[in-house]
């Protein structure tokens, strides 16, 4: 009798699903059309197998009180309402095409139910037989078939059980590697979902440079495959994707709602620490700075970000020796008691002109296309939260605000000290080594390639973002609330204009009160207010030049002569860039 009504109500559901009548609709005005699925009886001889291998499992319903749309199977087999019941297999529908595409989908379906039944996790027993849980397996199913998947020519099979279920039609070895892809996980019917909603964000992508990428088997197994805990999913990023092999550390490239989740995490094990101390306490694992520890090591690194934060609370109480002061850092024990991927995460190294040369971890938000530099959005808002710095920067002759050489100054100015080095025939430690100068007189796409380098998007969008978030904790409603939740309605909540939505306007506004009678804001900056800034960058442009923020016991070598002929050049690209990213904030 369950089953029977668990058909009916399936049959009854596709009669009423937009998806499955949309040629009707399209075409007829409103009368039925032969060609509409529901009208085939391939179509319907299909479902109704689909149904007996659900009802096989004879689902339990554990889902208490609303039923969301996604949990399709909950609706139907314990009836209720009847609209859910549509929108959920309206939705599974969606992205089937046309009715062979919708008949392979069931087919497909068949094929994951019955993988489900063969899983021996202990801990998957009761979810394998949950509606919920079926109905999530399902939808990422769905979301998967949209893509229209596709294994290059060459490539080994993949240790990927949606691939197996839909390529090879393998129900035992699926089984085998969906056990596999949700070991440990503490929530399956959770992590199918947000996979599935990773997968249709990825669908969205309609760069057609990109579409075979989105499509290959690899990327898309990648893209699924990496530290699944809880709605935790790093998710490669798509726009720089050049193979797979090419990214050094899957790590690092992060979702935004698992990088909060860590941030949450260290302030559990640092729950004495206020939100400023987080801040400082995550940045120093990019940006050091101790006065004193570690001055064996990267010495140079260790006493440039001392003497440009003294402010920040770089040191704590050490508790195994009262009176004496430790580094405040993130330490990999302590994360590792709450999240053991945790700490490996946070100290990932992203990809930016070479393989991991970057300190950070990118952030990842897909829907947007954009990645996040971690470090440059924790060292722009640690500077803004605590101005003031030290010898060199303070120094008269040099006069370099706090924020300038931790923020987008420096990534404009260096790319301008790069530049000038090479012409002149030297270069810095540090420099890409894949730049290079045709001739004494660098060409456009030179110039354009140095800028690239030492400011690009990643770090510019991590900068922008410390100035959003500063903003945020500016705001006296605000100012005392945690790190993490300024990041979860910073990225993730609209928020007045307190939000990515906004961080364009926001980043100009900051102009507009400072010395510099000059603001982004503007159509086009005159050129005095661009030679007021040409000026600025150049400050930082000479402590750069001069020892790369080193400090030493005979200071600096100062040479009065620099010439940062190209300054202008960096300079008026990034603000064209600011201006346009203003104008597609206004005009969405």
């Amino acid at each position: 009798i369950s089953t029977l009504k668990f058909l009916n109500n399936l049959l009854n559901a596709a009669a009423n699903s937009v998806a499955l009548n949309e040629p009707r609709l399209a075409n007829s005005g409103g009368g039925f059309n032969p060609r509409g699925d529901i009208r085939s009886a391939q179509f319907i001889r299909e479902l109704m197998k689909f149904g007996f291998e659900v009802a096989k499992v004879n689902p339990t319903v554990t889902t208490t009180g609303e039923t969301v749309i996604s949990e399709f199977l909950n609706t139907l087999w314990k009836g209720g309402d009847d609209r859910k019941g549509q929108g959920g297999l309206n939705q599974f529908f969606e992205g089937a095409k046309s009715g062979s595409d919708r008949v392979k989908l069931l087919g497909f379906g068949d094929r994951l139910v019955d993988a489900a039944q063969l899983l021996q996790g202990a801990d998957l027993q009761a979810q394998k037989k949950d509606a919920k849980f079926l109905s999530q397996l399902l939808n990422l199913g769905s979301s998967y078939t949209a893509l229209n998947p596709i294994t290059a020519a060459g490539d080994q099979p993949l240790n990927f059980f949606l691939s197996t279920a839909y390529q090879l039609s393998n129900t035992r070895l699926t089984a085998q590697q969906l056990d596999s892809f949700l070991q440990s996980v503490t929530n399956p019917d959770v992590v199918l979902f947000a996979n599935s909603d990773r997968l249709k964000t990825l669908n969205k992508i309609t760069d057609v440079s990109l579409q075979g990428v989105k499509r290959s088997n690899e990327f898309i197994s990648k893209t699924m495959g990496v530290a699944l805990t809880g709605k935790g999913i790093s998710l490669f990023n798509i726009k720089d994707y050049k193979g797979v092999k090419n990214q050094a550390n899957p790590l690092a490239l992060v979702g935004v709602e698992r990088f909060i989740n860590i941030v949450e995490k260290v302030e559990a094990v640092y729950k004495n620490d206020t939100p400023q101390e987080i801040i400082t306490r995550l940045r120093r694992l990019y940006y050091p700075g101790d006065s004193g520890w570690n001055l064996i090591n990267e010495i140079t690194n260790q006493q440039a970000f001392a003497a440009l934060l003294p402010n920040a609370p770089n040191s704590e109480s050490d508790p195994l020796s009262p009176g004496l002061l430790a580094e405040r850092k993130v330490y990999a024990a302590e994360l590792g008691s709450l999240d053991k991927d945790a700490y490996a995460i946070l100290t990932a190294k992203a990809n930016e002109n070479g393989k991991e040369d970057n300190p950070s971890p990118y952030l990842v938000i897909p829907e947007r296309n954009e990645m996040i530099d971690i470090g440059h959005l924790l060292l722009t808002l640690d500077a803004l939260l605590h101005p003031g710095s030290n010898a060199p920067y303070s120094d008269p002759y040099y006069n370099v605000p706090t924020i300038d050489p931790a923020s987008w100054v420096a990534d404009v100015g260096v790319g301008s000290v790069w530049l000038t080095l090479q012409q002149r025939g030297t270069s810095q430690e540090g420099t890409p080594i894949n730049l290079k100068l045709s001739s004494g007189t660098p060409t456009k796409e030179e110039i354009d390639a140095y800028y690239k380098a030492s400011a690009p998007e990643a770090d510019i969008l991590g900068d922008v973002d410390g100035f959003g978030l500063f903003d945020r904790f500016n705001n006296p409603g605000r100012k005392d609330q945690r790190f993490s939740t300024h990041l979860k309605r910073y990225y993730l909540q609209n928020d007045a204009r307190f939000d990515i939505h906004t961080r364009w306007q926001t980043f100009a506004n900051e102009f507009q009160a400072k010395p510099i009678e000059a603001t982004f804001d503007a159509d086009d900056l005159t050129e005095v207010a661009k030679q007021a800034w040409v000026s600025r960058i150049n400050k930082f442009n000479n402590l750069f030049g001069d020892g790369k923020f080193s400090v030493s016991p005979g200071g600096l070598g100062r040479n009065p002569n620099w010439n940062w002929a190209y300054t202008g050049d960096m300079f008026e690209r990034f603000s064209k860039y600011v201006q346009e990213q203003l104008k597609n904030e206004r005009n969405p």
